[in-house]
Order: structure tokens, then C-alpha cells, then sequence
């Protein structure tokens, strides 16, 4: 993310930014909510095939859709100042992309937009991790950064089993499958900017992808595979589908590679928490209204930014007075992407878990809220 300025007024404290990659736009579908004021610039059909490129400034009223794919987010409004084409409050939608230079404006930035800006303001544009899935037929490669997990198009080759008669059939796709991984690969993955890179597969295919990934990096003019090639660590995946990343994030020669990456231990934090219900269930709570119950105690908190993005102003509140009365006591706080397999798993859990620092034994006595349950039933 690239600000280019920051300033305050009497009604509304202002940022003027350009998101540079999908990722920057993602921190701002986090950031956006309704009432809040964007200004950008947009094309609008005037007359027949006639559009006119102009400058908009709309209230929000509803955030319509963000496509992870192609790292667009839409925003509709009412227009808060005419232009020549436009009256004041005629509904408009601007939608906010790469590249893209536009304002926004809130009434009161609260700790947990700041929180957000500065960790737009302060990522890394290149992903993290780049990881390889893949069984016979099927690659699904996806780059995971410390706020997305971007999946690529996958590679599908039907290859026939190796029997008698289809012998030279099977090696011809074989053949083929790992040449379009290998260049799904290089296509999308900068050797020199991520930290590491996981081939997992089983034990014959992974070596196979790699020796071939080498042979072919090996032919490039920068060389930068066989440079970076201690980047690579070979995992066992019991299959190519995505629902495997979950079982390469466990193991322990992958935790042990990605333990400095930030989802990596947002990953771990989860399954921390489900080691303690296992363990011992007194210690562990979930559901905002039982965190918020016992938010004194806490030494552990897990919140997805999807409960905090779809909270009303009453549950964001009492968010952040949670968030406050942690680290006044001296837990930590761990905000977990949606995006990522730890924030897939923290769903269950209606988005937010905490582990305590000792047992309770009233937690059923704690009644659930209406906030929450809205909350939960929109994500």
C-alpha cells in the first residue's frame, strides 16, 4: 500500500492511498464500512456508448462484493458532492482496484482501523509462501502472504492408470502433467521474493516436480531456482485438493520452515485452542459473548477479521473493549485472516476463541447474544 497523504479536518480524518497489490485492496474491504466517505475516480455511461471519466465522492451504503481473483472491491453510495454529470445523492458505485488512487474518509478512526492501515501500510507486496498441492492429475498451487491465500488456476491432466497397453499413454501424461505444473510454477512464483516454497505430494511425484522444476530453472537466463533452490522443502500431502494445505501447515518440518511467517502462527494458535478443549474444556471459551464474559482471564485471543468487518457499532465497541482489557492484562491478541486456513477453522467457533489463564466452571451459565448471533448467521 503507497499513502500518499494523511490529513484531518473538523467532520472527517482523511487518507489518500493506491493499492498496489491484491492484497492492499483486501486491507481496505477490512477497513471500508458503511457511512464512511470514498472518493475516486470513475468512468459513467453518459449517452449510448458515450462514457465519461470523472471524479466521484459517495457515502457508502453497502459494500457489495470483493473478488479475491481479480482483487476488485466494490463500494455503493449516494454522491456526497454533484459533478457535472451527477447530482447530489444519486446512487453511484465506484469499484476499487491495483493501481487505483483514492481517499477515504471516516468520522473516528478507531484502534481497530489504525491496527488495520498500519499493517497495510507496513506488508510485504510479495507473498510469503508459495505452496505446491499436487497427487497424479491434479497441481493447485497458492501463494499465501500475511493477510491472503491467493489460489491459481489448477493444472488437470487425466492420466490413465500405468497397466499393460497403456503404458506409453500413462508416461506421455505423466509427462505432460508436470510440465504444465512446472509452468504453472514459474508463471506465478518470484523465487528471489518468497521466503519458502512447499512441494508436497507423495514421496515419488514431489520428487519428480522437483527435479523437473530444477531442469527447467536451469534453462532460464536469471537462474533464479537453482539460486533460491534451498528455498524448497518437500512435504508428504495425501492428496492435490486445497482441503490438504491444512495437513501440510502440520507438519512439523513445514512448522518448523514457516515459523517466522505470520500466518504460520496464526495456524498454530488454532490448533493450540483445540488442544485445550481436548484437554481441558474450562479453559477454553468461544463466541464473543462468552469471551467478552470472561475477558479478564484471557491469555490467549483469536479473532477472525470477518466477525470484526461484519460487527454492528454496539459489537465493535465491545470489541475493542475486549482487545483493550487483554492487553491490559497481559495476553496477547492474534487477529486471523478469513482468508487463510487458520481463519477457515476459527468459523466453527463463531469467529472469535480465547484461551484462559486458569479453569471456570460457569461458562454454561453464560447466555448468548443477539449481536453475536446476527454476526455469525451474515458471515
Amino acid at each position: 500500500m503507497k499513502l500518499l497523504s494523511r490529513h484531518s479536518s473538523k467532520s472527517h480524518d482523511c487518507v489518500e492511498m493506491i493499492c498496489e497489490t491484491v492484497h492492499d485492496v483486501f486491507h481496505i474491504y477490512n477497513l471500508v464500512r458503511v457511512g464512511d466517505i470514498v472518493r475516486s475516480s470513475a468512468y459513467r455511461r453518459i449517452s449510448g456508448n458515450y462514457r465519461s471519466h470523472c471524479e466521484y465522492v459517495i457515502r457508502v451504503s453497502e459494500i457489495t462484493a470483493f473478488d479475491q481473483r481479480t482483487g476488485q472491491l466494490s463500494l455503493k453510495g449516494m454522491l456526497c458532492e454533484p459533478n457535472k454529470y451527477c447530482h447530489y445523492g444519486e446512487l453511484h458505485t465506484i469499484f476499487l482496484e491495483t493501481g487505483q488512487k483514492f481517499e477515504l474518509r471516516k468520522e473516528h478512526w478507531d484502534k481497530l482501523d489504525l491496527r488495520r492501515l498500519d499493517e497495510s501500510l507496513g506488508i510485504n507486496r510479495h507473498p510469503d509462501v508459495a505452496i505446491l498441492l499436487a497427487h497424479t492429475g491434479l497441481a493447485n498451487l497458492c501463494l499465501v502472504s500475511s493477510s491472503v491465500t491467493s489460489w491459481k488456476t489448477p493444472v488437470h491432466v487425466v492420466v490413465p492408470h500405468k497397466r499393460k497397453d497403456f503404458i506409453a499413454v500413462h508416461e506421455m501424461r505423466m509427462e505432460k502433467f508436470i510440465s504444465m505444473t512446472v509452468n504453472l510454477f514459474l508463471k506465478h512464483v518470484d523465487m528471489k521474493a518468497v521466503k519458502r516454497v512447499i512441494i508436497a505430494a507423495d514421496y515419488a511425484l514431489r520428487d519428480k516436480i522437483y527435479n523437473a522444476l530444477l531442469a527447467a530453472g536451469g534453462q532460464l537466463a536469471c537462474n533464479a531456482v537453482m539460486d533460491h533452490k534451498w528455498k524448497i522443502i518437500r512435504a508428504q500431502a495425501s492428496s492435490g485438493f486445497r482441503h490438504s494445505l491444512a495437513e501440510v501447515l502440520s507438519d512439523k518440518t513445514v512448522k518448523e520452515a514457516l515459523k517466522d511467517c505470520q500466518f504460520q502462527n496464526e495456524f498454530e494458535a488454532i490448533d493450540q485452542f483445540y488442544e485445550m478443549m481436548h484437554m481441558n474444556e474450562y479453559r477454553a471459551v468461544f463466541g464473543f459473548t462468552h469471551v467478552y464474559f470472561f475477558s479478564d482471564h484471557i491469555k490467549t485471543l483469536l479473532i477472525s477479521d470477518e466477525l470484526i468487518r461484519l460487527s454492528t457499532p454496539e459489537l465493535r465497541s465491545r470489541i475493542i473493549h475486549t482487545i483493550e482489557s487483554v492487553e491490559q492484562m497481559g495476553g496477547t491478541v492474534t487477529v486471523i485472516s478469513a482468508m487463510h486456513v487458520g481463519g477457515e477453522k476459527l468459523r466453527p467457533l463463531r469467529h472469535i476463541a480465547a484461551i484462559l489463564h486458569y479453569e471456570v466452571t460457569d461458562i454454561d451459565v453464560v447466555p448468548m447474544s443477539d449481536d453475536e448471533d446476527a454476526a455469525h448467521d451474515e458471515a
